[in-house]
């Protein structure tokens, strides 16, 4: 039950935090705000969300590795280039399995999938979860509730 609680408790810290900080500094552009529906929205903030949880978990191993290497203290270059690594194989199994398997899935997220992929949002939360040393689940939350958020 305690874990729940923690989940939920970063969540809803991410949500808030990504709604107050993120969408005024990181993530916006010209393409995303301009936006005509919201069924566009919300396809883009659940292909970001889905891109941020899912590279968020792809490469919390590695850091955890890194962290317990004492030759990479004080290194941080290292928990960027494994942040961008993995987003950008989250993007290409994204991209590849939707085409291949969910064609009307890819149809609706083909025009801004890179757009999501490469966000400055994603990578963001990313590097906040990985600086705060959080656990795996709590990455993932944190992760959850800045897609939501920026949604």
């Amino acid at each position: 039950m305690d874990a729940i609680y923690q989940f939920l408790i970063v969540v809803l810290t991410a949500i808030v935090l990504q709604n107050a900080v993120f969408t005024r500094g990181l993530g916006s552009s010209k393409g995303t705000l301009m936006m005509s529906s919201p069924k566009k929205i919300l396809f883009f903030g659940g292909t970001l969300t889905f891109i941020a949880v899912f590279s968020s978990l792809l490469a919390w191993p590695f850091v955890y590795l890194l962290r317990q290497n004492d030759a990479f203290i004080g290194q941080p270059h290292w928990r960027y280039l494994i942040a961008l690594g993995s987003i950008c194989v989250v993007y290409a199994l994204l991209y590849f399995v939707s085409r291949r398997f969910l064609p009307v899935l890819h149809y609706h997220i083909q025009n801004f999938i890179e757009a999501a992929a490469f966000n400055s949002a994603v990578l963001g939360a990313m590097l906040i979860a990985f600086g705060a040393v959080y656990s795996f689940s709590k990455t993932a939350a944190f992760a959850l509730g800045a897609g939501i958020g920026y949604t």
